[in-house]
């Protein structure tokens, strides 16, 4: 039996708040090339309690943090980070607050939703 490769198998990969001491950079996999490269950014948010997703089409990162919704535009970013840093910016407030929720994020047709439970202490 054949396996099917997936269509963005070659699509770079992004890997956000991986590193305590720069928590804001995203590591950015080449996946052709086998080779990682780091874009910093500013105005991140925490990640400790955010759920986040890509926009394919966009390119453009998505996050919940707490009760604010942040996008990145990895537009202009290919394979590689870009020479300077990108800007992460405010979408707008959400109508729950996540400080004790932790979202998963979905893509369905263009609107990005948050599924997931309550965590209670």
């Amino acid at each position: 039996m054949q396996r099917a490769e997936a269509t963005c198998s070659h699509a770079p990969q992004y890997l956000l708040g991986a590193d305590a001491s720069n928590p804001g950079d995203v590591y950015i996999l080449d996946v052709a090339q086998g080779s990682w490269s780091t874009q910093s950014t500013t105005g991140a948010p925490s990640f400790a309690s955010a759920g986040s997703i890509l926009d394919h089409d966009t390119n453009v990162i998505f996050t919940l943090a707490g009760e604010k919704m942040t996008q990145l535009d990895l537009g202009a970013v290919s394979t590689a980070a870009s020479g300077g840093s990108l800007a992460w910016e405010g979408v707008g407030d959400s109508a729950i607050q996540s400080d004790s929720y932790v979202p998963t994020m979905a893509l369905c047709v263009g609107h990005s939703m948050g599924v997931g439970r309550l965590h209670r202490c």
